[in-house]
């Protein structure tokens, strides 16, 4: 499920009509660490948790996604706005995940924090339910 998940999040980056803002605002979407070199802003994501869920129908799969775009500006305002570009291109977004079918896609919160090496680092996390259909 993760792999699956992490090629429809890739794949929505790189088509969706919305993600001409994000994908042009930034130098890539890397998952967890960027490549040594990359230019600010870009956008790591990683899998938080992974837990699941049951009803008497069917198992769903509940992982958490912890999107942050990173950027070296003396201001926040660059990353800010790339965040609330990001929250509406996965938030409430159901995306095709082969083998699945996204239930909801909810952002659990946003922060900004700063970088220790300067800059920022803007958060968001969305928790998808997603239902295995194999």
């Amino acid at each position: 499920m993760i792999k699956e998940l992490a090629t429809a999040i890739y794949s929505k980056y790189n088509v969706d009509a919305v993600a001409g803002g994000v994908k042009a605002s930034t130098d890539g979407l890397f998952p967890d660490k960027a490549p040594s070199g990359t230019d600010t802003p870009y956008i790591t994501y990683s899998f938080i948790t992974t837990g699941s869920d049951w009803s008497f129908v069917s198992d769903y799969d509940m992982p958490l996604i912890q999107f942050s775009i990173w950027d070296d500006a003396d201001s926040a305002l660059v990353a800010e706005t790339i965040g609330g570009k990001l929250v509406t291109l996965y938030a409430d977004q159901l995306l095709t995940v082969s083998g699945y079918t996204i239930i909801r896609a909810d952002k659990v919160g946003e922060r900004l924090l700063p970088d220790p090496d300067g800059g920022w680092q803007y958060i968001v996390e969305i928790r998808y339910v997603i239902q295995n259909t194999g």
